[in-house]
């Protein structure tokens, strides 16, 4: 089970990690791409700044009902 738990946080930590890391190497490496404007006065850019809050979010959520699953998994004989 612990190999198991592991491996997901080693997963959701290079996910959010890459995540993290590819907005200024877009921003860096692509400034044309994220300037462009998506709705209104946001562009690509502020989109995927805000995106990363919610997918905090939502890498929190999964972490913590897929620990409590392999927790309840490791507490049965």
């Amino acid at each position: 089970m612990m190999e198991r738990k592991k491996r997901w946080q080693v997963t959701l930590t290079l996910f959010f990690f890459l995540y993290f890391i590819s907005l200024p190497l877009l921003i860096i490496l692509a400034p044309s791409v994220m300037s462009v404007t998506v709705m209104g006065p946001l562009s690509l850019a502020w989109v995927m700044a805000l995106s990363q809050f919610v997918m905090i979010g939502g890498v929190s959520i999964f972490y913590y009902y897929l620990m409590k699953k392999l927790e309840s998994e490791g507490e049965q004989p």
